[in-house]
C-alpha cells in the first residue's frame, strides 16, 4: 500500500460546476496598481505559513516513510497529507495554528490516531519542540455487520469500474469520537457500506498499489445519503484514466515495488507542492499514472533501497509529457545501482530488523544529507548511494538507538574503506551496558527516554523505548550521562528530567554506587487542574500548557469530571487557551511550579481552577432557513490592547448551530468557511455586554448568519484548455477606491470557480495557477445579487488567461 505526500493551499478552497460567458474585451487592466500593496494584503489575508520540519515518532521510534493525515483543529474537512522521509522527518508548509493527526499509514497498515500539536512561527510545539509523538493507534475500521447499506456507489476511471479502497473519515463535534473507515469496491467498481449517522469526508482512493487524492464531503442520516445538502441515491467516484506509462530502473533491471509520487509544483522556492497520486511499480519496474491537467509536476521515487524526493520534473502541455522541453512517450526514472551492502551483528547473531542511519559528509566531516537503510531478518542492509564520503552514525534498533562511527567511501559504485575496495560492511554492535526501568512507585510503566552524554567536546544523544515490563536498555560507552526527557505512552505526557549516571568499565554507577538497573521514578503530579464554568465542571475539551520561555508545550485532554493533571518540573507556565464545546476561548492563566508545588500569584494552591467564560454567543449558520455546516471566525480589537486583532474560531454542528465563550467586547464575524468548499466574509458586528448579546445596541438571543448566495462564477481556461487548479482573487473596493475585504475561489478540476459576494463594488485582480499569476484587474459590482460588468448583467464570467497580463 502506498504512502501519500500532500502540501495544502492556505486560502479557502471553492468547488464549483457552472456555465460560461467570455470576458473578451471586458478586462481593462490597471498596470499602475501598487503590486507591493497587493502582495502585502494578499499575505495578510492568507495568513502566515511556514516551511515546517519535525521528527515524528510512534512508540518511541522514528515513523519512517509513512503517511500522516493532519487535520486543522475545528476544520473537519481541511486535511494535509504529509509523508515522512527515511529518517522519520516531515517537511511541509503549514500556517500557524492547532492540528490533530487523524490517521497514519505505517508499514502498509492504516491506523486511526488522535495526536495534537501546534505550529507557532514555523516551530512545532508538541511534547518537545519540533518533535511529534503519536498517541495510541487503532486499526482502521471496515464497516460491516449490517445488511442494509446506506452508502452505495461506483468507483470508475471514466471508462470502467475499478477495484480500490475509499479512505473515509467520520467527524463529529467531539474530536476523539472521529473514526476512519476503509470501504472497498469490487472488481466492477461497485461499493456499499453501512455507516453510522454523521458527516463524512473522503480523503482519497487506495488504488494501483498506491493512492489517488479525491476529496468529497457527504453525510448519512439513517438510510439517506446527502451530498452538498442534496439527497442522493449513490456516489459516483470518477478518477482520471491511466494515460502515462513509466519505468523505474537501475542500470541493469527494473526496480520491483518502488513507489512513484506525483506532486503539482505550486511554489518551488518555498517547497510548496501539492500531492496528486502515488503508484507502485510492478515486478518489472513498470507503472502507470493517471491523466494530469496541464502544468509542472515533480516525480519522487521511494524504495527500501532508495529515497529521492523531487527526482524528476515533467511538464504536461495539452495532455502530453515534456522533460526539459522535449516531448516524451514514457517516463524513464533511472536510479543509482545498489552500492552499499552490509550486515549488522549483535554478538555472534545477526541483528533482526532496524535501520542503518547513514550521513553524507563534506570535506570538514559535517553531515549534509541523511539516509535510512532498513535491516532485514538476516541482518543485511542495502542502499543506492552516489559516489561520495559517508559515515554510519546510528543503528536504530526496535527499542533503542545505538551510536556508532563507521566511515567509508563510495567510488564508481564500489565500497572503499582505508583506501581498499570491499564487497560489504560488517558492523559489530557494542554490548548492552545500561538497563533502566520507568516506575511509578512499585508499578512499571511504558514509554521512552532521551539520554545525553555530558561532554564539552561533542554532543551525543541516545534514546530507548521500554518493553512490556517497563525495561529499556542501551549500548553506552564509558562516560557520564543524564536522562533529559521521558514520554509516558498511557498518559501521553512528556516530562523533562535531569537524572545523572555514569558508565565505568561497562558498569552502571549512580551517585558513585554500582547498580544493575536505573529505576527512573516518574515525577509526581505537580499540577491538578479543574475546568469550570461557574460552579459546574466541563467534562470535555483540552487545555494547552506552555512554559513562559517557550521550551515546553503540551496538550492535555479534560477528564469526564472536568479534571486534568500534569507532571511539570519547577518553572513558570501559562494556559493560554481552552478548546471546548466546538470553539476556543482564551484564559491566559499563569502559574508557577515551585519545589513541586503549585503557586498562583505567589500564593500556594492545591488545584488550578480554570474558569472559562460562559457561553455568551449562540448562533446559526443558515442558507434561506436551511442549516449549513462550516467554520466561523470572529475577531475583536477590544480584548487585548497589544494586538490589533484577536481571533476566536469555532465550528457548527449538523444543525448549523455554533457557540462561543466570549468576554465582554465588540466583535465582528469575519471569514466563514463552508463545508461545501465555498466561503464568504460576513462582516456582521455585535457586542457582548455583561454577557448579553447586543446587535445594533439591542439585546438578542441568537446571532443568525445568513450564507451569501453564489453571485459570481465562471470557468478558467488557457488557450482554450481547461485550467485545473489554482485560484481566483477578488477584492472589495470602497467608494474611495481603497481595497477592503479579500475573497478567493479555488479553481476546480473542471476549471470552474464560484464566489459568494454581497452587494458592492469589486475588482477581479488575478488568477494564480501552478505555473503563473495572470492579472485581470477587472472592475465589477454585485447589485441585488446580480453581477454587473461594464454596466451589463452577466450570469457567469469566464477567464481566458491569454487575455490577462502575466505578473513577473
Amino acid at each position: 500500500m502506498g504512502s501519500v505526500l500532500r502540501k495544502s493551499l492556505f486560502f479557502v478552497l471553492i468547488i464549483a460546476l457552472l456555465g460560461s460567458v467570455s470576458v473578451n474585451a471586458l478586462a481593462e487592466t490597471n498596470q499602475n496598481r501598487n503590486q507591493d500593496l497587493y502582495q502585502a494584503m494578499k499575505a495578510e489575508k492568507e495568513g502566515k505559513s511556514h516551511l515546517v520540519e519535525a521528527k515524528v515518532k510512534a512508540g518511541g521510534h522514528e515513523l519512517r516513510n509513512s503517511t500522516l493525515f493532519i487535520q486543522e483543529k475545528g476544520q473537519s474537512t481541511k486535511s494535509h497529507q504529509v509523508l515522512t522521509d527515511s529518517m522519520g522527518k516531515l517537511k511541509t508548509k503549514l500556517p500557524d495554528g492547532s492540528y490533530t493527526i487523524k490517521a497514519v499509514n505505517e508499514a502498509d497498515n492504516w491506523y486511526s490516531t488522535n495526536t495534537s500539536f501546534s505550529v507557532e512561527e514555523g516551530k512545532v510545539k508538541g511534547t518537545k519542540e519540533n518533535e511529534i509523538n503519536l498517541s495510541q493507534k487503532s486499526k482502521m475500521k471496515e464497516p460491516k455487520g449490517k445488511t442494509e447499506y446506506n452508502v452505495q456507489g461506483t468507483l470508475t476511471d471514466g471508462a470502467k469500474g475499478i477495484k480500490g479502497d475509499l479512505l473515509i473519515a467520520r467527524y463529529t463535534d467531539v474530536e476523539d469520537e472521529e473514526e476512519v473507515f476503509d470501504v472497498s469496491s469490487k472488481d466492477n467498481g461497485q461499493f456499499s457500506a453501512a455507516l453510522p449517522d454523521g458527516n463524512y469526508y473522503l480523503w482519497g482512493v487506495l488504488v494501483d498499489g498506491g493512492y489517488y487524492r479525491y476529496e468529497l464531503s457527504f453525510s448519512v442520516d439513517g438510510k439517506d445519503l446527502y451530498v452538498n445538502g442534496e439527497q442522493e441515491s449513490n456516489l459516483t467516484i470518477t478518477l482520471p484514466e491511466n494515460r502515462y506509462k513509466g519505468f523505474v530502473r537501475d542500470s541493469s533491471k527494473g526496480v520491483s515495488g518502488a513507489y512513484v509520487y506525483v506532486e503539482s509544483v505550486i511554489d518551488e522556492e518555498d517547497y510548496y507542492f501539492e500531492f496528486i497520486q502515488s503508484v507502485e511499480a510492478n515486478d518489472k519496474g513498470e507503472f502507470q499514472l493517471r491523466e494530469l491537467p496541464d502544468g509542472e509536476y515533480s516525480l519522487s521515487v521511494f524504495d527500501k533501497t532508495y529515497y529521492a524526493w523531487d527526482y524528476q520534473r515533467v511538464t504536461v502541455v495539452d495532455g502530453n509529457l515534456f522533460v526539459d522541453g522535449n516531448e516524451i512517450s514514457a517516463i524513464d526514472l533511472e536510479i543509482p545501482d545498489i552500492s552499499l551492502k552490509g550486515t549488522v551483528y549483535d554478538g555472534k547473531k545477526p541483528l533482526k530488523y532496524g535501520y542503518v542511519d547513514v550521513e553524507l559528509v563534506d570535506e570538514d566531516g559535517y553531515g549534509t544529507d541523511y539516509f535510512g537503510a532498513p535491516i532485514d531478518s538476516k541482518g543485511n542492509f542495502t542502499y543506492r548511494l552516489k559516489d561520495g564520503d559517508y559515515r554510519i552514525s546510528y543503528i536504530d534498533e526496535y527499542d533503542r538507538f545505538t551510536r556508532i562511527d563507521i566511515s567509508f567511501e563510495i567510488q564508481n559504485g564500489k565500497i572503499l574503506q582505508d583506501g581498499k575496495v570491499i564487497s560489504s560492511l560488517k558492523i559489530d554492535l557494542p554490548p548492552v551496558t545500561f538497563l533502566g526501568k520507568i516506575v511509578d512507585g512499585e508499578t512499571s510503566l511504558q514509554g521512552h527516554v532521551n539520554i545525553e552524554k555530558i561532554s564539552e567536546d561533542s554532543y551525543e544523544w541516545y534514546y530507548a523505548t521500554t518493553d512490556e515490563n517497563g525495561i529499556y536498555s542501551l549500548r553506552l560507552p564509558d562516560g557520564e550521562y543524564k536522562v533529559t526527557w521521558m514520554h509516558l505512552f498511557d498518559d501521553y505526557e512528556g516530562i523533562p528530567l535531569t537524572q545523572r549516571f555514569e558508565i565505568i568499565d561497562r558498569q552502571l554507577y549512580v551517585d558513585g554506587q554500582k547498580q544493575d538497573i536505573l529505576e527512573l521514578q516518574i515525577p509526581p503530579v505537580t499540577l491538578h487542574g479543574i475546568l469550570k464554568e461557574g460552579d459546574n465542571r466541563l467534562g470535555s475539551g483540552e487545555v494547552s500548557v506552555m512554559s513562559i520561555d517557550g521550551d515546553f508545550y503540551n496538550w492535555k485532554w479534560i477528564n469526564a469530571d472536568g479534571t486534568f493533571t500534569m507532571r511539570l518540573p519547577d518553572g513558570h507556565y501559562i494556559i493560554r487557551d481552552v478548546y471546548t464545546d466546538g470553539s476556543n476561548t482564551y484564559v491566559n492563566e499563569a502559574f508557577e511550579i515551585r519545589d513541586g508545588q503549585l503557586y498562583v500569584n505567589d500564593e500556594l494552591r492545591e488545584v488550578l481552577e480554570i474558569d472559562v467564560p460562559p457561553v455568551t454567543l449562540i448562533g446559526y449558520l443558515t442558507d434561506n432557513g436551511v442549516p449549513v455546516q462550516g467554520d466561523v471566525t470572529i475577531h475583536t480589537s477590544t480584548m487585548d490592547p497589544d494586538e490589533e486583532y484577536f481571533y476566536f474560531w469555532g465550528w457548527t454542528n449538523e444543525e448549523g448551530r455554533f457557540s462561543f465563550r466570549l468576554p465582554d467586547g465588540d466583535y465582528q464575524v469575519s471569514d466563514v468557511y463552508l463545508y461545501d468548499g465555498t466561503s464568504f466574509v460576513s462582516g456582521k458586528q455585535f457586542t457582548i455586554q455583561s454577557g448579553q448579546l447586543l446587535i445594533d445596541g439591542e439585546p438578542e438571543d441568537l446571532l443568525d448568519i445568513q450564507v451569501n448566495p453564489v453571485t459570481l462564477s465562471g470557468k478558467v481556461s488557457n488557450n482554450g484548455k481547461t485550467v485545473r487548479g489554482g485560484y481566483v482573487a477578488v477584492v472589495k473596493v470602497n467608494d474611495q477606491g481603497d481595497w477592503m475585504d479579500w475573497h478567493y475561489s479555488w479553481i476546480n478540476y473542471d476549471g470552474t470557480y464560484k464566489l459568494r459576494l454581497s452587494d458592492g463594488n469589486y475588482e477581479l485582480l488575478d488568477v494564480e495557477t501552478y505555473i503563473e499569476t495572470v492579472s485581470f484587474n477587472l472592475p465589477f459590482s454585485i447589485q441585488a445579487g446580480i453581477a454587473i460588468v461594464n454596466g451589463e448583467e452577466v450570469s457567469t464570467v469566464d477567464l481566458e488567461l491569454k487575455e490577462g497580463t502575466v505578473i513577473p
